[in-house]
């Protein structure tokens, strides 16, 4: 989906990286979040761990920024992920973009 937005992206209006130089990557393997009936402390702590194994590969400090995932179940991970951005990157502020969210 960002590879197809950065390469249509022909007159430079959004500030996307290139698809091969991400600005966030996860630096080791974590337990999956989503798994049947997981309660809120559950999925909390899986997006603490998830987290905690970010790295920024670029500034975002004093940056808006747009955090885009697959599917919206609790919000566990655009909070934990949005905290990390804002108090360890400095950005300015972090919105979120989701395709799909899961019934209640």
């Amino acid at each position: 989906m960002m590879q197809a937005a950065w390469t249509e992206d022909r007159f430079d209006r959004w500030p996307l990286p290139p698809p091969n130089r991400p600005v966030l990557v996860k630096t080791r393997q974590t337990e999956k979040s989503a798994s049947s009936r997981p309660t809120w402390q559950e999925k909390m702590a899986a997006a603490k761990s998830h987290a905690d194994a970010l790295e920024l590969c670029a500034s975002v400090n004093g940056k808006r920024l747009l955090l885009v995932d697959d599917v919206f179940t609790t919000g566990a991970q655009f909070v934990t992920v949005s905290r990390f951005l804002i108090e360890k990157g400095g950005a300015a502020d972090v919105s979120g973009l989701v395709l799909a969210r899961t019934p209640w």
